[in-house]
């Protein structure tokens, strides 16, 4: 596997969880094509002029960050999973 195309884990440094979060500000639509007995979501496509303003964990909540401000670069976001997570 070439750099490029190396992946990044993410895990919460507090709830341990891996599922990351990318919280946006500003407008976007998206095309709904289906939903399920439970409320489950299937996504088409979408329009978006938001930016990202701060990733997350999206069990905890614990944002991201680069000292004192919240990341909302992507670069950063895989130099903070490199440098804080188990990459095993």
């Amino acid at each position: 596997m070439t750099k490029e195309n190396k992946v990044v884990k993410f895990v919460c440094p507090k709830c341990k969880h891996n599922n990351l979060e990318c919280c946006m500000d500003g407008p976007h639509t998206c095309q709904v094509t289906e939903i399920n007995i439970y409320g489950d979501h299937e996504y088409g496509e979408y329009e978006s002029t938001a930016t990202v303003s701060r990733w997350q964990c999206a069990y905890c909540g614990y944002v991201l960050k680069n000292g004192d401000d919240p990341i909302w670069d992507n670069s950063d976001v895989a130099q903070w999973c490199l440098d804080y997570c188990s990459q095993e």
